[in-house]
């Protein structure tokens, strides 16, 4: 039988990470992260599959090629598995289930934000306009940040979970047990998975080798999410791991390395807010403009990185205000931040 999909890009290939794990790389065209590196787990009746890409055409021929590396196709997969709900990990899930019938397994958590995110997304947009406005975004720029990330919504084919996990809960994966533990931060209910028995960490977003997570504070988040990402890495860090797969960039087994490599990254970034308050009260759009992003100057920054932006710098505020570090002043139209 043909397939009608585009043909996908020579370096898509399945790669064996030990026997019966494999890593597939699934494009996510015009994004800087160029693809979201997602796992296959073969199993006698099958394969589970760890985070899946957009729901577009090039992103299914690469499940497709792939998949038929291995001697398998689309209607072997048995169990889709999401870390977190961002479209490049949940976009083709609803697809692919349509397509295989195969369960999708998600936290309890990012269950319940699904309708919110995807199909009754109009409520979550006028909050997230409110939200910035009392966070000093000047009324002209709220519009086009509040629809930064709207062109997402063509990536993603909704699908609630056949099973919702909570924190603990063991997913049978083929000859894999893995342990579902939650790290929140990147989004409110991110998991990461753990096979203790091999020592290899599935961890999402939520570790990266070279790059870290966006932990936003926003209307879907909890009151401190850098607090609760901080205490998730800490628990990570004390994990035996040989080997750290990722969603991004490329396998590690510095898993206690990088994760203070990270934390020493936020505290400088505390260090730099706390400084940029100065003397007077500001509001987190007002913080925000004079961080040093990696990404680049404020001027340079697309809408949907300055929304980012914005709410990574809420982050870190809430998280200095739960230190006792700073402290706000929440008038009728904004939240203004200032050193306590």
């Amino acid at each position: 039988m043909t397939s009608n999909l585009p043909p996908t890009r020579p370096q898509e290939y399945a790669l064996e990470i030990i026997e019966d794990v494999y890593r597939c790389k699934i494009p996510i065209p015009n994004n800087p992260l160029d693809y979201v590196m997602s796992y296959l787990i073969k199993s006698r009746n099958g394969c589970t599959i760890i985070d899946v890409g957009w729901d577009t055409l090039e992103s299914l021929s690469a499940w497709e090629k792939q998949l038929g590396q291995l001697g398998l196709s689309l209607q072997d997969i048995r169990q889709v598995v999401i870390t977190h709900l961002h479209p490049d990990h949940y976009g083709l899930a609803g697809k692919l289930r349509q397509i295989s019938g195969a369960q999708i397994v998600m936290s309890a958590p990012e269950a319940e934000q699904l309708g919110a995110r995807y199909e009754n997304y109009h409520r979550l947009l006028e909050e997230v306009a409110e939200f910035l406005l009392r966070n000093g975004v000047p009324s002209e720029e709220v519009p086009a940040l509040q629809s930064a990330s709207l062109p997402a919504l063509e990536w993603v084919v909704t699908a609630r979970p056949d099973r919702v996990v909570e924190e603990g809960d063991v997913l049978e994966a083929g000859p894999l047990r893995l342990q579902v533990l939650y790290t929140p931060g990147h989004t409110r209910g991110h998991m990461c998975l753990y096979a203790a028995q091999e020592r290899l960490l599935f961890s999402g977003d939520h570790v990266l080798p070279t790059i870290t997570p966006n932990v936003s504070l926003n209307p879907q988040s909890s009151a401190n999410p850098l607090g609760d990402y901080l205490k998730a890495l800490g628990r990570i860090e004390e994990l035996e791991v040989n080997l750290v797969l990722p969603a991004h960039e490329f396998a590690f087994s510095n898993l206690a390395e990088r994760v203070r490599e990270i934390q020493e990254h936020h505290r400088r970034r505390l260090e730099e807010i706390l400084g940029l308050l100065g003397g007077e009260a500001k509001t987190a759009y007002t913080v925000a403009c004079r961080v040093n992003w990696d990404t680049g100057p404020w001027e340079t920054l697309s809408n949907w990185n300055r929304r980012a932006a914005v709410m990574e710098t809420l982050a870190h505020l809430e998280y200095l205000r739960s230190e006792g570090k700073v402290a706000s002043l929440n008038s009728t139209e904004q939240v203004l931040y200032h050193r306590a």
